[in-house]
């Protein structure tokens, strides 16, 4: 095969893949106006950290004693990703009592082609957490996933769950009131292509290198 032919057929299989990205839309509100996306992190000793809608909710809270040691809470948010974070030095004069904070998500949100959202967990290290650590609905309001407290299940691991296009869903993600008594705990949602629409692309690329031969 020509080396040149090759890179072509390459070159628009990854133009496919760019112009198929899987990534959020994010919405300000639900399909009725009255709840809104928001995000905030506070960390005992820190300062309270909010972000609404439009905007990223991307918020951060460190707090400090000399007790203790360092506490991190945070929520971060990509074109493809959501995440809340607690993250605790494991230090101070007093460590065993751990690092005390809260952070919560939650967002409305579309996607921009049928993929599947990769869902991973693990507030383990944690002595506490709410009713719901984790919450993702359809537009009805059914459960599609949850974990956490009242509604059971571990509390580390992984599950996938497929998302369709043009569908209105909602997530909160929350780890609250939580006294941290390992060093990282997070719960974080990637979305990646179904495996049918990686298949479709890369077959695409292989086409066009064979029209060239």
């Amino acid at each position: 095969m020509n080396l040149n032919k090759a890179l072509f057929g390459g070159a628009l299989m990854a133009a496919g893949m760019t112009a198929n990205a899987h990534t959020f839309i994010y919405n300000a509100t639900d399909t009725t106006g009255e709840f809104s996306s928001f995000a905030y992190s506070l960390a005992a000793g820190g300062y309270l950290d909010e972000s609404n809608a439009s905007g990223a909710l991307n918020t951060s809270s460190t707090g400090y004693s000399y007790e203790i040691g360092t506490t991190t809470v945070s929520t971060s948010q990509t074109a493809n990703s959501m995440r809340v974070d607690g993250q605790w030095d494991g230090g101070g004069y007093l460590p065993f009592f751990g690092g005390y904070g809260e952070s919560v998500m939650q967002q409305f949100f579309q996607v921009s082609a049928n993929a599947d959202l990769i869902i991973e967990w693990d507030y383990s290290g944690t002595n506490g957490f709410p009713a719901r650590a984790f919450v993702l609905q359809d537009p009805t309001l059914d459960v599609l996933f949850e974990v956490g407290g009242l509604a059971g299940g571990p509390t580390s691991g992984s599950v996938t769950i497929s998302l369709t296009a043009s569908t209105d869903y909602a997530v909160v993600m929350w780890m609250g009131n939580t006294f941290f008594e390992t060093e990282n705990q997070f719960i974080s949602m990637t979305l990646v292509p179904a495996p049918s629409a990686i298949a479709v692309l890369g077959l695409g690329g292989l086409m066009a290198t064979r029209r060239r031969r």
